[in-house]
């Protein structure tokens, strides 16, 4: 088992929003929220990197007050950047809430070319969202999106958001490509590397780079190696020598035990030729 990111208590969680939009203060950008039924609440956690996964504490965002009822059963982000609550169930009064930001204007639509548009999307994943960056970034092609997740100008989230975009749109990148952007040094940068090389067919030189990350100095780079690795169909057996499997075991960030774990079980008697399965090697 994992360590909970926060302990919350009692409740009835009924949704969760990851928020990705400018609109509210910088603090909430890539907050989660989280809504309450049982207690009429929306809860935010602020969250940053700690080892090989977030840590934050738990804020209560809004609640209700005096006999008003308020049973939230769901939120979303709206393109503005306002967050919609929608309430009701078991005979509660039903309805939708807009929570609105008002401490400073709306901001602007982002500029630039249509590349920096596209990596600069508000809440990419919302379906609102992808209506706009989606059309934008066909015609632009793999190519702008390879420049993209190397150039040294853009900010590292701008070089993520285009590895995703490769991913989703382009087929995946290449493991030239990947070899290039694990050179730049960023960790986040190269955890979403390993994730990447796992949503497209494996091949011999992604295998191999996968398994080198296993050794990396981060732990979150460790911890997406290990779950690309649980991806794959199998090991050959020069790699699964590589591997760092007892060196995981031994680690002390419990998600990166359990990612490998996983992939041990995933590969457990699947090693191409005869040598040592991941499970007795540990």
């Amino acid at each position: 088992s994992v360590e909970r990111l926060v302990e919350i208590g009692r409740g009835s969680p009924t949704g969760v929003e990851i928020y990705r939009h400018r609109r509210f203060p910088k603090r909430y950008r890539d907050g989660v929220f989280s809504v309450c039924w049982t207690f009429g609440r929306i809860y935010f956690f602020p969250l940053e990197p700690h080892g090989a996964t977030y840590k934050g504490e738990m804020e209560i965002f809004m609640q209700s007050t005096g006999h008003d009822g308020f049973a939230p059963v769901d939120m979303a982000v709206g393109p503005s950047g306002d967050l919609f609550v929608a309430i009701g169930g078991r005979n509660t009064r039903g309805g939708v809430f807009r929570v609105r930001y008002t401490g400073t204007p709306c901001p602007e639509p982002i500029g630039g070319n249509a590349l920096h548009q596209v990596l600069g999307a508000d809440q990419p994943l919302a379906s609102w969202s992808r209506a706009h960056w989606v059309p934008k970034a066909r015609p632009l092609g793999r190519k702008a999106f390879e420049q993209a997740v190397l150039d040294d100008k853009l900010d590292p989230v701008q070089c993520i958001r285009a590895v995703e975009v490769l991913t989703e749109l382009f087929g995946g990148i290449s493991t030239p490509l990947a070899r290039q952007a694990v050179s730049k040094g960023d960790a986040f940068l190269t955890a979403r590397i390993a994730w990447a090389l796992s949503r497209r067919p494996a091949s011999r030189d992604s295998q191999k780079l996968i398994a080198e990350l296993t050794g990396h100095e981060h732990p979150w780079v460790r911890r997406a190696a290990w779950e690309a690795l649980a991806t794959l169909p199998f090991l050959p057996q020069d790699l699964n020598k590589q591997i760092k499997w007892q060196t995981a075991a031994r680690s002390k960030h419990r998600r990166l035990r359990a990612a490998m774990v996983k992939a041990a079980r995933r590969h457990d008697g699947r090693v191409s030729d005869r040598t040592k399965s991941p499970l007795e090697m540990l």
